[in-house]
C-alpha cells in the first residue's frame, strides 16, 4: 500500500503530482532538477534528495527539521509548492472515497473506514520508502571484497 501511496497523483489538488514525480526511480528516487517542481508546476526552494537508504537517516528533509520518515511523509502533501492539499482532512477525503484503499488500510491497520487517519498513510509511505535500498555497485563489491581481507 505504501508504494501504490507513493505513486499515487490523484493525491495532489491538481491530481498530477506524486512522490515519484520528484523521487523518480530511474533517476535514484530524486529527479536531477535544480529545484523540485511540484502542483500547477510550482517550482520549489530546494532540489530534490534521493530516497535510497532513507531508512538509515537520523533526520529528514535538507534541513533536518523533521526526527522521522512518518513525521516527513505528511509535509509534502499540505505544502502549497508541492501536493497542495490544504490540510490532511483533504487527503483522509480521498483516501475515503477509494474502496481499495479503504479494504488495504483495514488489512493492514485493522481500521474502519472511518477510522483512518493521515498518521496511518505517513506509516504507510514510510513502510515503502524504508525498503529503497541502494548497493550493489561495483564500488560497493569493491570496498565489500577489500574490508573483507583486512
Amino acid at each position: 500500500m505504501g508504494k501504490r501511496l507513493f505513486l499515487d497523483s490523484r493525491l495532489s489538488r491538481d491530481g498530477k503530482v506524486s512522490c515519484a514525480s520528484c523521487h523518480k526511480p530511474e533517476l535514484g528516487f530524486s529527479d536531477a532538477r535544480e529545484v523540485a517542481v511540484g502542483v500547477d508546476g510550482r517550482r520549489g526552494t530546494r532540489n530534490t534528495p534521493s530516497l535510497l537508504n532513507v531508512g538509515y537517516n537520523r533526520t529528514e528533509f535538507w534541513d533536518g527539521r523533521r526526527q522521522s520518515l512518518e513525521e516527513q511523509a505528511l509535509d509534502p502533501l499540505t505544502n502549497p509548492l508541492e501536493y497542495g492539499l490544504r490540510s490532511s482532512s483533504e487527503l483522509m477525503d480521498r483516501l475515503g472515497s477509494d474502496p481499495e484503499y479503504i479494504e488495504e488500510f483495514r488489512a493492514a491497520f485493522g481500521t474502519a473506514a472511518d477510522a483512518i487517519t493521515a498518521e496511518h498513510a505517513a506509516e504507510a509511505i514510510a513502510s515503502y520508502e524504508r525498503t529503497l535500498m541502494g548497493g550493489g555497485s561495483a564500488f560497493d563489491r569493491f570496498l565489500y571484497k577489500r574490508k573483507r581481507r583486512l
